[in-house]
């Protein structure tokens, strides 16, 4: 009898820790960036403002989420098996030494050739394509980011397991438009 009630027990407290685990997914567009330079109170107060005033001029859009981590590989390849980030933000060591083209998005897909004529894209050819395509966009070229980077190169990728690449693609093509202007 004694085990009949811990058994239910249990099976009460698990699930209600996975109903309270189980939050909607997708409700908030999350930006991850991986950077030294932006790993400080001031540089993450202007990246949260920047990505804010962008987003809220899509009203239409989801909420946006920003968190800020050391340039570790370690840590980036956690979230990308953790399948967290719409958007990452990484530095050039750390996407060289962690991200494979299979597993992003292509910019080709999402934005028009003009914004893709900047220098130091990543261009990757899949095995089953015969065309290069845009992996990783850099921003270390923008007025915002290069003040704040200190000569770090920091690119903009987005993982295939997102669900709402549109909205990822239309944060990133925002934020460069607005730097254009």
């Amino acid at each position: 009898m004694r085990k009949i009630h811990f058994i239910q027990i249990f099976s009460g407290i698990m699930i209600l820790l996975l109903i309270g685990c189980a939050g909607e997914e997708g409700e908030n567009l999350e930006v991850l960036v991986f950077s030294e330079s932006l790993f400080d109170e001031v540089a993450q107060s202007e990246i949260d403002d920047l990505v804010g005033d962008l987003w809220n001029s899509k009203s239409e859009m989801k909420p946006v989420e920003s968190q800020f981590f050391l340039p570790l590989h370690e840590r980036l390849l956690i979230e990308i098996a953790s399948h967290n980030g719409d958007i990452l933000l990484v530095n050039d060591e750390v996407l060289d030494m962690t991200v494979d083209s299979e597993g992003l998005y292509a910019f080709d897909d999402y934005f028009p050739e003009d914004l893709l004529q900047v220098p130091d894209v990543v261009l990757d050819s899949l095995p089953e394509d015969d065309q290069s395509n845009v992996y990783a966009y850099p921003l270390h070229h923008s007025d915002v980011f290069s003040e704040l980077l200190n000569d770090e190169k920091l690119y903009a990728i987005v993982p295939i397991y997102v669900d709402d690449p549109d909205s990822s693609f239309a944060l990133l093509e925002g934020f460069i438009e607005k730097e254009k202007r």
